[in-house]
């Protein structure tokens, strides 16, 4: 039992740690969710919304409100796509 606890103390611990270091990686126009869509605005859908899309949470970083992701992976406004 007492290694069962430990084990799960360093799990999420680790998994702390990997999102606080995720949240420092994020780019120019973007934040970090730790619970985000696995199907992000983009240029190709950001008039088509909201899209089918499976309800599943996916750490990353996103775009803030009002911008959508290029081709390239950043975050641009909607007139630059």
């Amino acid at each position: 039992m007492k290694a069962f606890l430990i084990i799960a103390l360093l799990i999420i611990v680790a998994s702390s740690v990997n999102s606080a270091t995720l949240s420092k990686q994020c780019g120019e126009n973007e934040e970090f969710d730790k619970c985000g869509t696995a199907c992000p605005v983009d240029c190709t859908n950001y008039m088509n919304q909201p899209i089918p899309c499976t309800r599943q949470c996916v750490p990353r970083c996103a775009c803030k409100p009002g911008f959508v992701e290029s081709a390239t992976g950043k975050c641009i406004l909607p007139s630059e796509c």
